[in-house]
């Protein structure tokens, strides 16, 4: 046997000895939203608390809908994500907010994801 053979006996055999508690997940998840959710309020407090200037901040080519690199912009701007994180955030986001799909985020989408937590 190899000089580490004993050390990989030590190593966890089954799933269950690596995986987060499954109370502990919507904990995590739940935390890094509220974390999002902050730094979004607190990108909007800085373009003076409207959330309509911040859309048509962030709407630059005027179509009336932010689409994915429009979102990337405005997630770098609220400090979410990385440089490698930030498309998956705006794929999802879209994912789920997108409600006539065509694949981008209009002012009442906006509005309606964010309804109960945003000013």
């Amino acid at each position: 046997m190899s000089r580490h053979a004993d050390s990989l006996e030590a190593l966890p055999t089954h799933q269950a000895e690596v995986e987060a508690s499954p109370r502990s997940v919507p904990a995590v998840a739940q935390s890094a939203e509220e974390e999002i959710k902050g730094k979004v309020r607190a990108l909007v407090a800085r373009h003076g608390g409207d959330i309509r200037t911040v859309f048509d901040a962030y709407d630059r080519d005027g179509d009336g809908s932010i689409d994915g690199g429009e979102l990337t912009s405005f997630l770098k701007d609220s400090g979410i994500g990385n440089r490698l994180t930030r498309g998956m955030y705006a794929s999802a986001i879209i994912s789920y907010g997108d409600q006539n799909g065509d694949g981008k985020i209009d002012f009442y989408e906006l509005i309606h994801m964010s309804a109960g937590w945003m000013p």
